[in-house]
Protein backbone atom coordinates (compact mmCIF):
# COMPACT_ATOMS: atom_id res chain seq x y z
CA UNK A 1 0.00 0.00 0.00
CA UNK A 2 1.33 3.61 -0.97
CA UNK A 3 -0.61 6.20 1.31
CA UNK A 4 -0.56 10.16 -0.75
CA UNK A 5 -1.37 13.38 -0.13
CA UNK A 6 -2.80 14.52 -3.67
CA UNK A 7 -3.65 18.37 -4.64
CA UNK A 8 -5.47 19.03 -7.95
CA UNK A 9 -5.50 22.75 -9.01
CA UNK A 10 -6.41 24.05 -12.58
CA UNK A 11 -4.43 26.44 -14.44
CA UNK A 12 -6.38 29.42 -15.99
CA UNK A 13 -5.35 32.34 -18.25
CA UNK A 14 -7.33 35.32 -18.13
CA UNK A 15 -10.57 33.08 -17.33
CA UNK A 16 -9.96 30.41 -19.79
CA UNK A 17 -8.74 27.07 -18.14
CA UNK A 18 -5.39 26.00 -20.20
CA UNK A 19 -4.52 22.83 -18.30
CA UNK A 20 -4.46 21.00 -14.63
CA UNK A 21 -1.66 20.25 -12.18
CA UNK A 22 -1.53 17.39 -9.90
CA UNK A 23 0.86 17.06 -6.72
CA UNK A 24 1.30 13.80 -5.28
CA UNK A 25 3.15 13.19 -2.06
CA UNK A 26 4.41 10.09 -0.25
CA UNK A 27 3.41 9.98 3.09
CA UNK A 28 3.11 6.54 3.67
CA UNK A 29 6.00 6.65 6.16
CA UNK A 30 3.73 9.16 8.16
CA UNK A 31 0.95 6.83 7.82
CA UNK A 32 2.90 4.02 9.23
CA UNK A 33 4.71 6.50 12.00
CA UNK A 34 1.23 7.23 12.87
CA UNK A 35 -0.06 3.44 13.16
CA UNK A 36 2.79 2.34 15.15
CA UNK A 37 2.30 5.55 17.31
CA UNK A 38 -1.69 4.11 17.69
CA UNK A 39 -0.50 0.50 18.49
CA UNK A 40 1.81 2.16 21.03
CA UNK A 41 -1.14 4.19 23.03
CA UNK A 42 -3.42 1.51 23.05
CA UNK A 43 -1.16 -1.92 23.63
CA UNK A 44 0.83 -3.05 26.20
CA UNK A 45 4.72 -3.69 24.88
CA UNK A 46 5.63 -6.54 26.39
CA UNK A 47 2.85 -8.85 25.46
CA UNK A 48 0.89 -7.30 22.52
CA UNK A 49 -1.99 -7.12 24.46
CA UNK A 50 -4.07 -4.28 25.31
CA UNK A 51 -2.89 -2.16 28.02
CA UNK A 52 -5.14 -0.68 30.69
CA UNK A 53 -6.06 2.80 29.46
CA UNK A 54 -7.61 0.86 26.55
CA UNK A 55 -9.34 -1.49 28.74
CA UNK A 56 -10.77 1.23 30.96
CA UNK A 57 -12.21 3.06 27.60
CA UNK A 58 -13.76 -0.54 26.13
CA UNK A 59 -15.53 -0.80 29.47
CA UNK A 60 -16.64 2.29 29.76
CA UNK A 61 -18.14 1.69 26.05
CA UNK A 62 -19.86 -1.48 27.14
CA UNK A 63 -21.28 0.00 30.69
CA UNK A 64 -23.10 2.31 28.54
CA UNK A 65 -24.03 -0.07 26.10
CA UNK A 66 -26.61 -2.96 25.42
CA UNK A 67 -23.96 -5.82 25.31
CA UNK A 68 -25.29 -7.18 28.71
CA UNK A 69 -24.56 -9.49 30.60
CA UNK A 70 -20.92 -8.46 30.31
CA UNK A 71 -18.27 -11.07 32.38
CA UNK A 72 -14.88 -10.07 33.16
CA UNK A 73 -11.98 -12.34 33.74
CA UNK A 74 -8.93 -11.65 35.77
CA UNK A 75 -5.87 -13.58 35.79
CA UNK A 76 -2.69 -13.15 38.35
CA UNK A 77 0.60 -14.86 37.61
CA UNK A 78 1.50 -16.46 40.71
CA UNK A 79 4.90 -16.31 42.32
CA UNK A 80 6.07 -13.88 39.28
CA UNK A 81 8.61 -11.77 42.23
CA UNK A 82 9.78 -15.14 43.36
CA UNK A 83 10.32 -16.19 39.68
CA UNK A 84 11.94 -12.77 39.30
CA UNK A 85 14.59 -12.52 42.36
CA UNK A 86 15.65 -16.30 41.69
CA UNK A 87 15.95 -16.45 38.09
CA UNK A 88 15.89 -13.05 36.87
CA UNK A 89 13.51 -10.52 34.94
CA UNK A 90 13.99 -12.34 31.53
CA UNK A 91 12.34 -15.04 33.16
CA UNK A 92 9.40 -13.23 34.61
CA UNK A 93 8.71 -11.51 31.19
CA UNK A 94 8.95 -14.73 30.06
CA UNK A 95 5.93 -15.96 32.04
CA UNK A 96 3.60 -12.38 31.04
CA UNK A 97 4.29 -13.53 27.63
CA UNK A 98 3.36 -16.82 27.37
CA UNK A 99 -0.32 -15.78 29.72
CA UNK A 100 -0.79 -13.52 27.13
CA UNK A 101 -0.50 -16.55 24.55
CA UNK A 102 -2.91 -18.74 26.77
CA UNK A 103 -5.38 -16.04 27.26
CA UNK A 104 -5.27 -15.44 23.29
CA UNK A 105 -5.25 -19.15 22.80
CA UNK A 106 -8.53 -19.89 25.63
CA UNK A 107 -10.32 -16.37 24.27
CA UNK A 108 -12.63 -15.43 21.41
CA UNK A 109 -11.73 -12.53 19.27
CA UNK A 110 -14.47 -10.30 20.46
CA UNK A 111 -13.34 -10.67 23.78
CA UNK A 112 -10.95 -7.65 24.62
CA UNK A 113 -7.82 -9.02 26.77
CA UNK A 114 -5.66 -6.31 28.09
CA UNK A 115 -2.58 -6.25 30.39
CA UNK A 116 -4.13 -4.14 33.07
CA UNK A 117 -0.60 -4.31 35.77
CA UNK A 118 2.64 -5.90 36.38
CA UNK A 119 1.53 -8.87 36.43
CA UNK A 120 -2.58 -8.65 36.18
CA UNK A 121 -4.48 -9.55 32.98
CA UNK A 122 -8.20 -8.63 32.71
CA UNK A 123 -10.82 -10.05 29.54
CA UNK A 124 -13.70 -8.18 29.08
CA UNK A 125 -16.30 -10.67 27.25
CA UNK A 126 -19.00 -9.11 26.19
CA UNK A 127 -22.85 -10.58 25.65
CA UNK A 128 -21.44 -13.04 27.80
CA UNK A 129 -23.35 -14.70 31.17
CA UNK A 130 -22.38 -16.45 34.33
CA UNK A 131 -22.85 -20.21 32.56
CA UNK A 132 -20.87 -19.03 29.11
CA UNK A 133 -17.72 -17.43 31.62
CA UNK A 134 -18.16 -20.81 33.38
CA UNK A 135 -17.05 -22.72 30.23
CA UNK A 136 -14.90 -20.29 28.95
CA UNK A 137 -12.37 -20.74 32.85
CA UNK A 138 -12.79 -24.69 31.59
CA UNK A 139 -11.09 -23.68 28.66
CA UNK A 140 -8.54 -21.22 29.75
CA UNK A 141 -7.90 -24.08 32.30
CA UNK A 142 -7.15 -26.71 29.21
CA UNK A 143 -5.30 -24.20 27.57
CA UNK A 144 -3.04 -23.76 30.53
CA UNK A 145 -2.55 -27.27 30.96
CA UNK A 146 -1.75 -28.10 27.38
CA UNK A 147 0.75 -24.86 27.70
CA UNK A 148 2.52 -26.15 30.76
CA UNK A 149 2.74 -29.72 29.43
CA UNK A 150 4.59 -28.35 26.28
CA UNK A 151 7.08 -25.49 28.09
CA UNK A 152 8.20 -28.05 31.20
CA UNK A 153 11.32 -25.75 31.92
CA UNK A 154 8.76 -23.13 33.68
CA UNK A 155 5.80 -24.13 34.43
CA UNK A 156 3.07 -21.05 34.20
CA UNK A 157 0.87 -21.26 37.53
CA UNK A 158 -2.22 -18.54 37.17
CA UNK A 159 -5.20 -17.99 39.51
CA UNK A 160 -8.40 -16.58 37.80
CA UNK A 161 -11.62 -15.05 38.99
CA UNK A 162 -14.60 -14.21 37.04
CA UNK A 163 -17.77 -12.20 37.63
CA UNK A 164 -20.67 -10.91 35.58
CA UNK A 165 -22.96 -8.06 34.96
CA UNK A 166 -26.47 -9.71 33.80
CA UNK A 167 -27.74 -6.10 33.56
CA UNK A 168 -26.18 -2.59 33.69
CA UNK A 169 -23.85 -2.35 36.90
CA UNK A 170 -20.68 -0.13 36.83
CA UNK A 171 -18.14 -2.48 35.22
CA UNK A 172 -15.41 -0.94 37.95
CA UNK A 173 -17.29 -3.25 40.51
CA UNK A 174 -17.55 -6.19 38.20
CA UNK A 175 -14.21 -6.13 37.62
CA UNK A 176 -13.47 -5.71 41.59
CA UNK A 177 -15.50 -8.69 42.46
CA UNK A 178 -13.41 -10.81 39.87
Amino acid sequence: VLWVNSTSSVIQVEGKSLDGLVMMEDITARKQAEEKLRQLSTHDILTGLFNRGYFEAEMARLEGGRQFPVSIVMADVDQLKETNDSQGHAAGDTLLKRLAQVLSAAFRAEDILARIGGDEFAVLLPNTGSSAVKKALIRLRRTLREHNAAHTELHLQVSFGASTAQKYAPLADVLKEA
